[in-house]
């Protein structure tokens, strides 16, 4: 697995492969081959801080957290939006409540 310097965000991905995004919001795929990693595009105003893991034994994607939602990205085209997941931000009084990660179900 190739990483570059400035990496942010780095995830085991379905297939053995392995996905990273730089502090630019760059993404890459790490493939099975022995090729250096394929940079698949760029999330816009990327900010590690507001990045949630999505769980998916099929399918890649990255989850992006906004104000009142989390928008749902492939990391093979980031810069497209799937869905948006709405969720109620003052839902829990604890400031130690919050989403962890998403686990889809295909």
């Amino acid at each position: 697995m190739t990483l570059n310097d400035n990496f942010s965000i780095t995830r085991s991905l379905p297939f053995g492969e392995n996905g990273f995004i730089d502090t630019s919001g760059n993404v890459f795929i790490n493939h099975r081959d022995a090729h250096g990693p394929e940079r698949t595009g760029t999330i816009p105003e990327f900010d590690a801080d507001k990045f949630v893991p999505i769980n998916s034994s099929t399918k890649s994607f990255i989850g992006i957290r906004k104000p009142n939602s989390i928008e749902i990205r492939r990391w093979s085209k980031p810069e497209e939006i799937v869905t948006e997941v709405a969720y109620e931000k003052d839902a829990c009084a604890d400031e130690a409540c919050g989403i962890s990660s998403i686990s889809a179900v295909s």
